[in-house]
């Protein structure tokens, strides 16, 4: 009887923007340990895939790594393994930029390692059906998705084993079903059990195959596992317990299973694994699909309706959080633009340093929140801003402004996009509002904020942190990270009214005040805050936004006019027209900014001839009769300023999201807001007010 093939694949990653100090602990704890003890059995093979990010940095920091890949692969114990290079989401990037990022990693892996990789992680196992014959033409053969893909199509095997063949336009490509047992198992119950389990696989399937893929970040960095793993030595007695039963049981790279034939054909829907699928989804439908589920399982029919209790497409997240659509969108207009001036060359390696970027950019994390992190980590944000716009400042720039009217988001309005020689400004009809503020040469984003919104854990002060297993699912070792429990809200979750952006019209009456605006409590007596404004251009160097609303019930209107007659300097004239005076009403441009860091000393606020004040950026205060005032960045050498006519009051207060963590909620810095208000004009209808933006 032929051995089981058990197919075991490893998966490390780490995004861009991560932290130096996560980084190196990852490394030191995880990553190099694990390939140590591996090392130490030369009979077991496995895949390993590394993430193009994690590869770049520890080639600076830990180049031990690449030796050690190397030497284990030219052994023929490890199998290094493709991917997108930077870690993308496939399907949610252009095609050409989608076979880059594959053909540099392929080249990369053969550089490193002088392996041609067949094999690809895919990433977050986002799957379309188009994509073998993306993959194909990239040099791929074969790939691996979860079970429950395949149970979405119709299988109902328990537990998935073999392989299968895809096919998009006669391209085919094999895939296989990554066993969601071993995914819950690995590493979190004995060794003993897992074997029971395999040895139960190979009495009912003999000679088949069974497939284990997943984060390689399990074996050292998950909470509770290193101790698990290593000091009570979890991973060396599942090696040893592999070798032991080495006459029925092998341990094999995904390469060697190819050698045994296709299981059969399949196609498969569009799906990710099924938390991803679940996190999705809107915070309310969340609730109601966990209430579904949770109906269907107390009913002990959860196994027999699982493949028809679904949630949604990984691309909802671009709806979810409309930050995580800017990102995208913006890198999709970038990369356009970097293709036609830099096109790819023949050899990836010689790619050019404006293209690497654009595909850094598109590193997965940052655009998307589950259990915990993802979009909520502003210096994940950042690097993938900071990315982009070093791949924009790579192009060629007009010495004069220049102005397109395009819909850059997708949401069905032209925006305006305004670039000069040192900034790029986005302008949206709804509001009149300013989504970007992008500084080329210091490669900043001072709108990389996000807004404080409703997320399902909300609403569940206690119990799991994600996706429940069954009762039978209990393990002997750590919590997995669909366990961890997190502690009850320490407050009640405040929610903003609408985005994050700059030049946000409010009016509202005196009795309002900073407090009441950070509590979303505040009335709102204009409709022009998501109002759609009209725009035009009315010269090479100027755009007008208007519109015609209510204030207090009366017919008005709000005309912004944006000048850009400097590089570097947004100059907007407000004009607020009532068919009555609008006293004792105040209007308000609102402005949200980041800095990144809310408590540093070389972050700060600047208000000339005002004394002194807290001027961290987590500060909270208003101040009176300011003309000028600007906000700077020591470490990254950036600021911004403004000139006001006439003099404002100004507010200013940090904005905190409340996201979960790996173990708890937490209160999390996306930027800060300030709020410059003027008193309407006793006996006038209307108020005029220039505010200038200046890159510093």
């Amino acid at each position: 009887m032929e051995r089981l093939k058990l197919v075991f694949g490893i998966h490390n990653h780490q995004p861009i923007g991560n932290f130096e100090d996560v980084l190196q602990r990852a490394v030191e704890t995880c990553y190099l340990r694990q390939l140590d003890v591996f090392a130490e059995h030369p009979n077991l093979r496995f895949s390993l895939h590394t993430s193009g990010p994690l590869l770049e940095w520890m080639e600076r920091h830990y180049p031990e790594y690449d030796k050690k890949v190397r030497l284990m692969a030219e052994r023929g114990q490890v199998e290094p393994m493709g991917g997108g290079f930077y870690e993308p989401i496939l399907p949610a990037i252009p095609r050409e930029d989608a076979l880059a990022q594959i053909k540099l990693m392929r080249a990369e892996l053969m550089r490193r390692y002088g392996v041609s990789a067949e094999g690809l992680w895919l990433a977050e196992r986002v799957w379309e059906p188009a994509l073998p014959e993306l993959l194909k033409e990239a040099g791929v053969t074969y790939t691996a998705v979860d079970d429950t893909h395949f149970r979405y199509a119709g299988l109902t095997q328990t537990p998935m084993t073999g392989y299968y063949l895809t096919e998009h336009a006669s391209k085919s490509v094999a895939v296989f079903p990554i066993s969601k047992e071993l995914r819950y198992y690995i590493p979190f119950r004995e060794p003993e059990f897992i074997m029971n389990f395999l040895r139960d696989v190979h009495q009912q399937h003999p000679g088949s195959i069974i497939t284990y893929a997943d984060d390689g970040e399990k074996f050292g960095i998950w909470p509770g596992t290193y101790d698990w793993v290593y000091n009570k030595g979890w991973l060396r007695r599942f090696l040893d317990a592999m070798d032991r039963n080495s006459d029925w049981l092998e341990m094999v790279p995904f390469r060697d299973a190819m050698s045994r034939p296709p299981t059969g054909r399949i196609y498969l829907p569009t799906a990710s694994y099924d938390e991803m699928m679940e996190w999705s989804l809107p915070s309310e439908a969340i609730l109601r699909y966990l209430a579904v589920r949770g109906e269907v399982e107390r009913e002990g029919r959860l196994e027999q309706y699982r493949p028809f209790l679904r949630g949604g497409l990984w691309n909802n997240f671009f709806v979810k959080y409309p930050e995580s659509n800017l990102m995208n969108k913006r890198n999709l207009f970038i990369s356009r633009k970097v293709r036609q001036v830099y096109p790819d060359p023949d050899d990836p390696l010689k790619m050019s340093e404006a293209r690497r970027n654009v595909l850094r950019s598109q590193c997965n994390c940052a655009y998307w929140h589950g259990l915990f992190g993802g979009i909520y980590f502003n210096n994940l944000r950042d690097a993938i801003w900071s990315a982009m716009i070093r791949a924009d400042a790579a192009l060629p720039r007009s010495k004069t402004p220049k102005i397109n009217m395009f819909d850059l988001v997708c949401d069905g309005y032209d925006e305006v996009i305004v670039e000069d020689e040192v900034a790029t400004w986005g302008f949206h009809r709804r509001g009149g509002t300013v989504m970007l503020i992008e500084n080329l040469p210091k490669s900043h984003a001072f709108h990389n904020t996000l807004r404080r919104r409703e997320e399902a854990y909300h609403h569940i002060p206690q119990g799991p942190a994600g996706t429940t297993q069954n009762n039978e699912d209990r393990h002997d070792g750590p919590a997995t990270i669909h366990e961890l429990s997190h502690a009850g809200l320490a407050e009640t979750p405040v929610y903003d009214r609408g985005p994050r952006i700059s030049f946000q019209d409010h009016f509202f009456g005196p009795e309002e005040n900073i407090s009441r605006f950070m509590g979303s409590i505040w009335k709102e007596e204009g409709d022009f805050l998501a109002g759609v404004y009209s725009v035009r251009q009315t010269s090479p160097i100027e755009i007008e936004m208007s519109r015609e609303g209510k204030i207090a019930g009366m017919n008005a209107r709000v005309t912004k006019t944006y000048s850009f007659g400097e590089k570097g300097r947004l100059a907007a004239r407000i004009q607020i027209e009532a068919e009555a005076p609008l006293y004792p009403l105040r209007y308000g441009s609102g402005f949200n900014f980041t800095l990144l860091a809310p408590d540093a000393p070389d972050r700060y606020y600047l208000f000339p001839g005002k004394g002194a004040f807290d001027n961290k950026m987590n500060s909270t205060g208003e101040i009176e009769n300011v003309y000028r005032f600007a906000i700077r960045d020591d470490w990254r050498g950036v600021g911004l300023e403004w000139e006001i006519d006439p003099p404002a009051e100004v507010w200013r207060a940090p904005v905190y999201t409340l996201s979960r963590s790996e173990q708890r909620l937490e209160k999390t810095y996306q930027g800060s807001w300030a709020l410059l208000s003027w008193p309407m004009l006793k006996g006038r209808k209307a108020l005029v007010v220039d505010i200038t933006l200046t890159m510093l």
